[in-house]
């Protein structure tokens, strides 16, 4: 359907009769909790109070070619809970054409916030539901009518913080060099146990940092042709022997078709994963491989319980540290022609506030204003405990064009 005569907007005061006519039609209010008419009177005024007297709360409203309203989004604000619940609704005569999933995804486009995004929507309502999982929504609670859903990623407000870490070639140093040195197992011996590629190959090694698997293949593999490509000019300067593309994730632009493409603890940092991964596929030579590892699961558990008795930490952070490689896998195998998954455990200890403080705040974790309270931390932790024990698990996915 062509979408260009539609046109999403903020809401404005006189838009307040259609959006009420949306409301109050019977198809509309029979997927609401409360389907009672409203009256107009007390429309206006609950309009006017929600959306127009300086409260924190949004609308936004679909107009058709000849400027009707035919759908409203609306993202208002639960101050107890310190999130927003997100409602849409479409006028009876324009469902079924793929305009919910436009106004919602556009909508969400317009609406920046760091506050979680929550939708409530009724079992029967199939279609709302498929609608808002379609626009990175998961059901995180369910009950006998309702399921309940949450945004899992807001890309626009998380992209600068994870842009800026990973732009830090010295922070990304600090991590790696405290991980190496503390850790039980090693993370790169995992890594090219589970490759079988033969030498000469073409290799590139997304988000490739310093270079920490970067240079293992170039020992490994000395006749291969390897580019590594990452955001950061300074962290591609400290790898020797290979092809440098400075660019993110997202604009990889090469002109070589490859027998490997690796990324490790970097695909996170995409605006729109699903698409890089396409893109990849496309890089590959036919019976090319494809190998992602990323943190998964319980991953940081311990770390986190840690961090959040000073703060909250941002939902984002955590779907990147938990769920993102299990989303990952499922796209991987709508394209590739075999899939497998393996699993690496880490045990991480830290043995003294030191190190962890420079750790986590090296982390995208970290939050500048509270570093006194953090330094606080990790020297009361250490009182009574000689070390900091952290389990860490990642999943590697490999997977052949």
């Amino acid at each position: 359907m062509n979408f260009e005569n539609y046109k999403i907007r903020k809401a404005k005061l006189g838009d307040s009769r259609e959006i009420w006519e949306i409301r109050n039609h019977p198809s509309a209010r029979k997927n609401f909790n409360n389907s009672k008419k409203v009256l107009r009177k007390d429309h206006e005024l609950w309009f006017n109070k929600k959306y127009f007297n300086k409260q924190n709360n949004y609308c936004f409203i679909l107009e058709d070619e000849e400027k009707k309203v035919i759908g409203y989004c609306r993202f208002d604000f639960e101050e107890k809970q310190n999130v927003y619940i997100i409602s849409i609704a479409i006028n009876s005569d324009n469902r079924g054409k793929g305009l919910g999933g436009k106004l919602l995804n556009e909508s969400l486009k317009k609406f920046t916030s760091k506050y979680d995004i929550l939708a409530e929507i009724k079992k029967q309502n199939i279609s709302s539901i498929k609608i808002f999982e379609r626009n990175n929504f998961i059901i995180y609670k369910e009950d006998e009518n309702n399921c309940y859903l949450k945004c899992k990623k807001r890309i626009k407000y998380m992209t600068n913080i994870f842009i800026k870490k990973s732009k830090d070639s010295n922070l990304l140093n600090n991590r790696i060099r405290i991980n190496n040195k503390y850790s039980q197992n090693n993370l790169n011996d995992w890594i090219f146990s589970k490759l079988n590629i033969k030498d000469p190959a073409t290799i590139l090694d997304l988000c490739c940092g310093r270079g920490n698997q970067t240079s293992e293949f170039v020992k490994k593999y000395p006749k291969a042709i390897i580019y590594g490509l990452d955001i950061s000019q300074e962290s591609l300067d400290q790898i020797k022997g290979i092809k440098k593309v400075c660019s993110d994730i997202d604009n990889i632009s090469i002109n070589e078709k490859f027998d490997l493409i690796h990324c490790s603890y970097g695909l996170y940092y995409s605006k729109d994963y699903k698409s890089v991964i396409k893109e990849v596929h496309s890089l590959l030579k036919y019976n090319g491989t494809f190998m992602i590892v990323g943190p998964t699961d319980n991953n940081n558990k311990k770390l986190f319980n840690f961090i959040k008795q000073l703060y909250p930490i941002d939902e984002y952070i955590i779907y990147s540290s938990r769920d993102f490689m299990n989303d990952v896998f499922k796209e991987i195998k709508k394209i590739f022609k075999s899939v497998n998954k393996s699993y690496f455990y880490n045990q991480v200890n830290y043995s003294s506030p030191e190190n962890l403080y420079i750790y986590i705040k090296s982390s995208t974790m970290y939050k500048e204003k509270y570093d006194k309270e953090l330094k606080k931390l990790t020297i009361k932790y250490f009182k009574n405990n000689k070390e900091f024990i952290i389990t860490k698990k990642a999943m590697a996915i490999i997977a052949k064009k």
